[in-house]
């Protein structure tokens, strides 16, 4: 298990390293191969887009997501998220998600803080931010450990921990995990100005 994890670093350090050489912009950072800015119809068809699980927000549905589902196998993840304009033929990704599930919680903060020194060390930011979030206490004592990076193109790169309650009816069965996220000012402003109003 200790090697799993720490190939794990290395070759996403690696991924990160090649891919970015004190990057500013949103769009050079790659998660899976994939960035902000390129077409999901680069990497699935149509049809296995219809198959993923969908996200919504209940103020407004301008923007659409889906979650990746089992039939969909990653390098380093086990699952991603992506969002779109509902109506862009060309589906361009707008924000794009990575989460890979994780046993002990010292083993994520352990992780989380390795993407956080090679972010720091390959891009360009204006701000971070460290916190915590307990959901609006909308399911149980689940918390999430967050930092997030303003990039100077107005876009984010957040990474974070969750750490769910396994008391709570919604929760019980979700796996903790590590996420980490690259998000486009437009997107951004979508989740501050309408998803939820």
């Amino acid at each position: 298990m200790i090697k799993k994890i720490y190939f794990f670093i290395l070759v996403l350090i690696l991924n990160l390293n090649l891919n970015t050489l004190y990057a500013s912009d949103i769009k050079e950072f790659e998660l899976e191969g994939m960035s902000v800015g390129d077409s999901l119809l680069d990497f699935f068809s149509k049809q296995q887009i219809k198959n993923f699980y969908p996200v919504e927000y209940p103020g407004s549905k301008r923007i659409v997501g889906w979650e990746t589902d089992e039939s969909i196998q990653f390098e380093l993840f086990s699952a991603m998220t992506f969002h779109v304009k509902k109506d862009d033929k060309n589906y361009e990704i707008l924000s794009i998600k990575a989460m890979l599930n994780i046993d002990k919680k010292e083993e994520c903060f352990k992780k989380k803080k390795d993407l956080i020194f090679n972010i720091k060390k390959n891009f360009n930011f204006e701000n971070e931010y460290s916190y915590e979030d307990n959901y609006g206490n909308s399911v149980g004592d689940s918390i999430a450990y967050l930092t997030d990076f303003d990039m100077k193109d107005g876009g984010s790169i957040r990474v974070w921990c969750s750490v769910w309650d396994k008391n709570h009816e919604q929760s019980k069965y979700w796996e903790d995990d590590l996420s980490l996220s690259a998000s486009s000012v437009e997107f951004l402003d979508f989740l501050q100005k309408e998803a939820y109003k």
